[in-house]
């Protein structure tokens, strides 16, 4: 059973709890330290905060694609991840895109343009919008109720949420 992705702000706010989330370009170190004293960033975003509040494995969903990767072809699926894979897009704005769990955090690599790599990790209740532009791309990410994306933006979001034996990874393409 496939989840079709919907569009628009609402379908991306996410109610699950703050887990953390982490960009490959370093910029979430004094947030972190924030996180850990109970402060907030200077910018109020939630989406740096390095806590884990994850709910048990026993008690999380399924799901809806178990673990078939190539359900993700159209641009849409919810997938189990357990361990590294890589997982085939619709072309749309990416190929694929590179998955793996570290520690309790989703981590995700995609090369947006030939020569480019654009990566980092998220927590469960977190969210990365990976736009492509040009010759490379960037990514925006947030936590819980910051988890939004305004919906003229386009590109491939990825959510993280708790999966029964893993973190199930909630793939969709914006257009």
């Amino acid at each position: 059973m496939r989840r079709a992705m919907v569009s628009g702000v609402a379908a991306l706010v996410l109610m699950a709890p703050v887990a953390g989330c982490t960009s490959s370009d370093g910029s979430s170190d004094s947030a972190r330290e924030a996180a850990a004293s109970g402060t907030q960033s200077p910018s109020g975003a939630a989406s740096d905060a390095e806590t884990s509040a994850a709910p048990s494995a026993s008690s999380a969903p399924a799901a809806a694609d178990g673990t078939n990767v190539e359900a993700c072809r159209d641009g849409s699926c919810q997938i189990l991840v357990t361990g590294p894979l890589t997982v085939p897009l619709d072309g749309a704005y990416l190929g694929d895109i590179s998955l793996s769990l570290e520690n309790d955090l989703l981590a995700y690599e995609a090369a947006p343009a030939p020569g480019s790599s654009l990566g980092g990790s998220i927590g469960v209740g977190c969210a990365v919008l990976i736009r492509v532009h040009g010759t490379g791309g960037r990514s925006s990410s947030g936590c819980g109720p910051n988890a939004t994306f305004p919906a003229d933006v386009k590109g491939v979001v990825l959510r993280a949420s708790q999966g029964s034996g893993g973190v199930i990874a909630d793939i969709g393409t914006m257009r």
